[in-house]
């Protein structure tokens, strides 16, 4: 049980329109802001349990959703940039939380 482990974290990828909505993906974009709510509730509800809840909200991935909306798609970041994030957060120690970590690609602009 997570509760009766000693400095457990939960890493959870939710997305940038759920802080910024697509008005073209409605159901989606809510999907992730519901997501993001549901984190801050866990946390406020083990907050004296050791209990970490990470989450990450990329904008501009590399993936099949995008389809070929994106001609450069090296300028995208990578699944397994996310991953290797996944797995620094995983092996981290101690005290430190994070409220959100929102990740752009270096060249992404967003307009709300």
């Amino acid at each position: 049980r997570m509760d009766k482990t000693p400095s457990s974290r939960i890493i959870t990828i939710a997305s940038i329109d759920g802080l910024h909505p697509n008005i073209n993906s409605f159901a989606y974009s809510i999907s992730k802001a519901s997501i993001r709510t549901l984190i801050q509730l866990y946390k406020k509800k083990y907050r004296e349990k050791d209990i970490n809840y990470d989450l990450i909200s990329p904008g501009g991935m590399n993936t099949r959703m995008r389809g070929d909306k994106v001609e450069n798609k090296d300028c995208l970041i990578q699944p397994k940039e996310i991953a290797d994030l996944c797995l620094f957060l995983a092996n981290l120690k101690g005290n430190c939380a994070f409220e959100e970590l929102v990740i752009y690609p270096r060249t992404f602009s967003y307009s709300t």
